[in-house]
């Protein structure tokens, strides 16, 4: 609901690359989106996310669920695909050259 309205009051999307380049959703593109608009993560951030990331990524769902491009994914790493940073802490998003 807040992102709808700030979108109404800057008269713009504020995430515009959201899909792939065939039109599908993609989680990537939307975090490097996110990315270029605010900047990068806080390094504690991307710390936490990867200590936590094992414990929680491939942890098979109740049921399986349909991806954005149509197979159908057990785990949130098949339906999100990821990890996003290396060990390092890098990100590993290609964020959008511009902002409209």
């Amino acid at each position: 609901m807040t992102l709808q309205l700030l979108e109404l009051l800057e008269d713009k999307e504020l995430f515009v690359h959201l899909k792939s380049q065939n039109g599908v959703y993609n989680a990537q593109a939307q975090f490097a989106d996110i990315i270029a608009l605010l900047g990068p993560p806080p390094q504690d951030l991307i710390h936490r996310h990867i200590d936590q990331e094992k414990y929680w990524r491939d942890v098979p769902w109740e049921r399986l669920f349909p991806s954005p491009g149509g197979t159908w994914c057990k785990t949130a790493r098949e339906y999100y695909g990821g990890p996003f940073f290396d060990s390092n802490g890098m990100s590993k998003v290609q964020t959008p050259p511009t902002r409209p």
